[in-house]
């Protein structure tokens, strides 16, 4: 949604050539390509993103924790990507000036969801339709808890920012990456092509190839052997990936010891880079056979490059067939289109003025309150990415077990999720309550403990089967227990009275999936 910044359009190119080949041939260079695109300073340009997939739905299970059949998670992911269309337009990108500016439009169904956004340094605003007030997000958000260094590398692979250090290092990355790529059968040179570009011609050459799945196997088994092979590519790489974390490492980092004597070092790092790419060039060899890929599934690629070896225009797409992942079939297709490169562009930045910081909104109900209930993206928010959506699993014992696990007392908060005694399944009431949305408070006054949804009150006292239900006496059907300072509660009895469900799979007796949607 933030706009393809040159990094990223060489990142996706990396993976669009990836079967293409890449030696020079009648004109057109990858190498040089790829250099071309980290020197480029501006361009306008649109792209579009297409999700299309036949779902078998009875592939997945009702639960994933151990692996049984294929994840729930994963056919919402599916179904939430099935015919939905990014639409990008107007995408401006002004690397001298730091700022990304663009309009969209995100279909889904008979929804559209109009947007637009601008990126300045690490600050993204974003103006959606149905939204209340314009949306700001900084990036660093996103990496400031990740593992050590890896928020620097993230800094790094945008590309666009940072000293010639830095953009040594990716420089050295890319090429060796494009120089070793394969060539296929398929691919197909025309120089001298008339194509239209945002209403206006422009000449130059079309790279077109397909490539099949029974293909795919051995051009990656080339691909990897090609890399392990390229020794100067390798040592090029080790040697600006010791400048670059050496100075890191200076900068009050752990491993200063690692970067003391270059030589050694630089060897030491050939020496992992050669390793690693022998040992999966090796697995790839041995597995090859293996790999069985359908010959249906179809990578197609027409690219447009102008003669000064610029990306002008893309088209991409992958389409499969047969079993993968619970999907019996499906087609992703992809189309870019630039110009005015290297030209006055001028992004639009936008006004951050009444936004809300999204890092601010912690709930999913935070997040609706900002948006117009009748729009298209509350729509979409609640239907298809289901942020109202509460899922978890209790994971549960016997009750001798767990008598005997909490003999003498203990934290709560180091208690199992629950237990089943005679057939019913007890959980903690504060941890279900607290995970459904809602919280669990102490009445001393009737002493019992209350739940309260803002619709629906619901008061459980200790050793009564009955539960207060809106001023109503409910039967639960097994009485409340207070175990060392902890309220158990009959599972789906709570869990149904809060407007959710449980699911229980006998493969994995031991586990409760609760559900709200």
């Amino acid at each position: 949604m933030f706009g393809w910044n040159k990094m990223r359009i060489a990142a996706l190119l990396v993976a669009l050539i990836l079967m293409a080949g890449c030696q020079p041939i009648d004109g057109f260079d990858p190498v040089k390509l790829f250099e071309q695109e980290a020197e480029l300073a501006s361009y306008e340009g649109s792209t579009s993103l297409k999700f299309e997939f036949d779902i078998d739905s009875a592939k997945f299970s009702e639960t994933d924790e151990l692996g049984i059949g294929y994840s729930r998670s994963s056919l919402e992911t599916y179904q939430l990507l099935n015919g939905l269309q990014l639409q990008m337009n107007e995408v401006k990108v002004n690397t001298k000036s730091g700022i990304v500016s663009g309009k969209g439009i995100l279909t889904k169904a008979q929804l559209q969801i109009p947007f637009a956004y601008s990126v300045e340094g690490d600050k993204i605003v974003v103006q959606v339709g149905g939204a209340r007030h314009p949306i700001t997000l900084t990036l660093g958000t996103l990496t400031d808890e990740l593992p050590y260094r890896t928020s620097e590398w993230y800094q790094l692979g945008r590309g666009s920012t940072g000293n010639e250090q830095e953009r040594e290092l990716t420089r050295k990355g890319l090429q060796l990456l494009v120089r070793n790529l394969p060539n296929t059968d398929s691919l197909s040179i025309q120089r001298n092509q008339l194509v239209d570009i945002h209403g206006s011609q422009a000449t130059g050459t079309t790279v077109t190839f397909d490539v099949t799945g029974t293909q795919m196997p051995e051009l990656i088994k080339k691909y990897l052997r090609s890399l392990t092979l390229d020794d100067k590519g390798l040592r090029e790489l080790a040697d600006s990936l010791f400048e670059y974390l050496k100075d890191k490492e200076e900068i009050g980092g752990r491993f200063k010891e690692w970067f003391t004597d270059k030589e050694v070092s630089v060897e030491g790092i050939y020496g992992v880079e050669k390793f690693l790419l022998a040992t999966l060039t090796s697995i790839v060899t041995t597995k090859q056979q293996e790999i069985q890929i359908s010959p249906d599934t179809r990578v197609h690629l027409n690219l447009f490059v102008d003669p000064q070896q610029f990306v002008r225009k893309a088209d991409m797409s992958i389409q499969f067939k047969d079993e993968l992942g619970g999907i019996k079939g499906g087609k992703i297709q992809f189309q870019m289109e630039r110009w005015n490169l290297n030209g006055a562009v001028q992004p639009a930045a936008l006004s951050s003025r009444d936004a809300v910081d999204i890092a601010q909104l912690d709930t999913p109900e935070a997040v609706l309150e900002q948006v117009d209930e009748n729009s298209a993206l509350y729509t979409f928010l609640k239907r298809d990415l289901k942020v109202t959506k509460k899922q978890f699993n209790l994971w549960l014992m016997s009750k001798s077990d767990f008598d005997r696990m909490t003999e003498g007392g203990g934290n709560a908060e180091y208690l199992p999720n629950g237990f089943t005694s005679d057939n019913i399944a007890y959980g903690q009431l504060r941890h279900i309550t607290e995970q459904l949305g809602y919280k669990a408070e102490w009445d001393s006054g009737s002493n019992s403990v209350v739940v309260s949804t803002g619709k629906k009150e619901i008061s459980f006292a200790q050793g009564s089967a009955k539960a207060l239900v809106d001023g109503r006496l409910v039967d639960m059907g097994n009485e409340a227990l207070f175990i060392h300072g902890v309220h158990y509660v009959p599972v789906r009895f709570l869990v149904e009275q809060l407007g959710g469900e449980v699911r229980w799979n006998p493969e994995t007796p031991w586990m409760l999936t609760v559900i709200k949607n």
